[in-house]
């Protein structure tokens, strides 16, 4: 018989070191608002917490079920965040398994692995990943909507002996995850009296309200009207103003889904062209970002009909992920400065008819208005204008003043059905003279800063 002994002769036996105890961490959120994605916390309201989590395996309608750990958690309509250290012994590739009713995402070391997200039944989503040995934070999120929630983490790799089995939180230095706890955009509204197919200059606009909102997430004419009660039918205008403070520098996409058009500029240039008439279209651009405040503001406008306005960003912040953009502070957005044009008609003498811009001295004057931009498209405008207005043989002039920030080569432009001129500081600029249909002549000038004679 043969006897084998480890320990050198009169030593007591070693006792193995048992693993610490798994301790996931986890909150839960109540949402106001019925939930199709997985919402930002600083939508949602905290209504509980739980820690010594032993592993991810929620169920629905048994002992291991959210509320189960949670006793306040809603039966629809609410949030998770789980987090915890995973240790990996062995490095090595990892598969990771998520499965969630509904959506849910899986982040390792404060990057997206696995994205499980939108309303769906019990749905597993796996992804490979290399770990090298040591502790990782790991952050699970996800949500229910009609109160089915349950939500399972697995994994297999070196460690496991490649058996699927639950994930634990053995590793030391769990932090909880960078959440945006406040966010503050201040929002204006405006109101067209004009038909609009283009996103306005707002100077020519009447500004109707103004809130602050926490994120740029308006769904539907319902939500404008909540946020700014005085919001119109139609003909609408509003603009977002708002600071990202970026924590990471790098590459990120920002996004603009509107009904109708909107623009979306960072740091005054514009970035976002989702401009037209459209229902709810989504546009992105890339932008590279230091690290650090960056001024956004974000505008668009509704004709009529259903009205969508989502501002989102995804890079180095976000973990890979897009989510909704916050604004650390709100700046003040320079007053809006009205734009006045004086407008002045005349009609031409009895049995005269007019082929070129006339003299104005020699024709007859019959009405004069001040009206914020010339952009005047049919006979009916220029009624609603000056309401004695002729049918035909009929002329004006705008007059006004043009304030030039930067001097350089400015392009000036007229569009006129039948002909037009344009004058500045009164020299001759654009001829646009005869008869013909809707027709557009431009010219470049050297104007130098400040106040101009238009």
């Amino acid at each position: 018989m043969l006897f084998v002994r480890s320990e050198r002769e009169g030593a007591a036996p070693s006792v193995a070191k048992l693993a610490p105890p798994s301790d996931f961490k986890m909150m839960i959120y109540k949402s106001a608002k019925p939930l199709y994605i997985i919402p930002e916390i600083l939508e949602t309201k905290l209504v509980g917490s739980a820690d010594q989590i032993q592993m991810i395996n929620f169920r629905r309608g048994n002992s291991k079920g959210f509320k189960n750990a949670v006793s306040a958690t809603p039966g629809r309509d609410f949030a998770w965040v789980i987090y915890g250290a995973a240790r990996i012994e062995y490095a090595g590739r990892y598969l990771f398994c998520l499965t969630s009713n509904d959506g849910s995402r899986l982040f390792v070391n404060d990057y997206v692995v696995v994205n499980n997200d939108g309303r769906h039944g019990d749905y597993t989503r796996c992804a490979w990943r290399y770990l090298g040995a040591g502790d990782h934070q790991v952050v699970v999120e996800g949500f229910s909507h009609s109160g089915g929630g349950m939500c399972a983490l697995r994994y297999k790799g070196p460690d496991t002996g490649n058996s699927l089995l639950y994930l634990k939180a053995r590793g030391a230095g769990a932090k909880p995850p960078t959440q945006v706890k406040t966010s503050s955009w201040n929002m204006r509204m405006y109101q067209s009296k004009r038909q609009l197919d283009r996103m306005p200059n707002l100077r020519f606009l009447k500004m109707v309200g103004k809130k602050v909102v926490k994120v740029v997430d308006l769904r539907n004419h319902h939500d404008f009207k909540a946020a700014v009660p005085q919001t119109p039918g139609s003909n609408y205008a509003w603009a977002f103003y708002g600071s990202l403070e970026v924590d990471k520098a790098g590459s990120y996409s920002i996004c603009a889904t509107s009904d109708d058009g909107s623009y979306v500029f960072v740091d005054g240039g514009m970035l976002v062209n989702n401009d037209g008439l459209h229902g709810p279209r989504k546009v992105c651009r890339s932008v590279r970002l230091s690290d650090g405040k960056h001024k956004v503001m974000a505008d668009g406008f509704q004709r009529y009909g259903g009205a969508y306005m989502r501002l989102t960003y995804n890079g180095p912040d976000t973990g890979g992920v897009e989510r909704l953009m916050p604004s650390q502070g709100v700046w003040k957005a320079k007053k809006d400065v009205t734009s006045k044009w004086t407008l002045r008609m005349f009609k031409a003498p009895y049995g005269v008819s007019l082929s070129v811009v006339p003299d104005l001295r020699l024709m007859d004057y019959v009405g004069q208005a001040v009206v914020p931009s010339v952009d005047f498209v049919n006979l009916a405008q220029f009624r609603q204008a000056v309401p004695a207005t002729p049918g035909s043989n009929y002329a004006w002039a705008f007059y006004g003043k043009v304030t030039i920030k930067n001097a350089g080569q400015y392009r000036w432009c007229t569009t006129s059905d039948d002909g037009s001129k344009l004058w500045v500081d009164g020299s001759l600029v654009v001829v646009n003279d005869g008869l013909h249909g809707a027709y557009r002549r431009c010219r470049t000038r050297m104007m130098a800063k400040g106040a101009h004679t238009v």
